[in-house]
Order: C-alpha cells, then sequence, then structure tokens
C-alpha cells in the first residue's frame, strides 16, 4: 500500500510485515504479523529489511516525483556543505564582534 505524494509511504513484505516512513525514510511504525513468529528471527529479520527497504523506496520515489525528477544527492550534499560552511563563518564573525564588543565595554 502506498502512501499520498509526500505522505508517508507503506509496504507490506508478503503482508507480515509493513513498515511505514516518513520523509527521507524515517520509519515511524511497524506492524509483524504473528504468524511470522514462528518462523524465527531470521526470517523476521530479512521480512523487517525487505519492508522497511520497500517503504523507502516508495518515499524515495515519491519525493523525486514532488521535486520534478532525479535527485542529484552528491550536488546537494556539497550545496549543503557549503551553506553550513557559510553559515559558520557568518557566526565566526558574529562572535568575534561581539567579543570586540565585550572587550571595549570592559575597558570603560
Amino acid at each position: 500500500m502506498e502512501g499520498p505524494v509526500g505522505g508517508p509511504a507503506k509496504r507490506p513484505a508478503h503482508r507480515l510485515v509493513e513498515a511505514v516512513v516518513a520523509g527521507y525514510g524515517r520509519l515511524e511504525s511497524l506492524e509483524i504479523d504473528p504468524r511470522l513468529l514462528r518462523c524465527g528471527t531470521g526470517a523476521i529479520a530479512d521480512h523487517v529489511i525487505e519492508a522497511v527497504r520497500a517503504a523507502q523506496d516508495d518515499e524515495l520515489r515519491q519525493r523525486q516525483e514532488l521535486l520534478g525528477g532525479d535527485i542529484d544527492q552528491a550536488a546537494t550534499h556539497r550545496q549543503l556543505e557549503a551553506v553550513a560552511a557559510e553559515a559558520w563563518r557568518g557566526l565566526d564573525g558574529m562572535i568575534g564582534d561581539l567579543d570586540a564588543l565585550t572587550r571595549r565595554f570592559d575597558q570603560r
């Protein structure tokens, strides 16, 4: 089952496990059919991984559709790093200005 574009994405794995993820693949809920408990931990883990990955793939596809196409994650990462570096430079400048003002007040 699939959520609306921009909404939570759901995906059952053989209808025994259902994972729901929200923005950027954050796991919101996980439901495991009690019948699966008889299969052992290895089988449960396999079904959980399958359901979560499928739900994450659906969420990514929905996000890409919403944004109008494929997301260049490397380019986005570089842009975010540049913005973060600029923000730190600005913050560093503000701290320097505050330090200078504090020293001027202390000298009076």
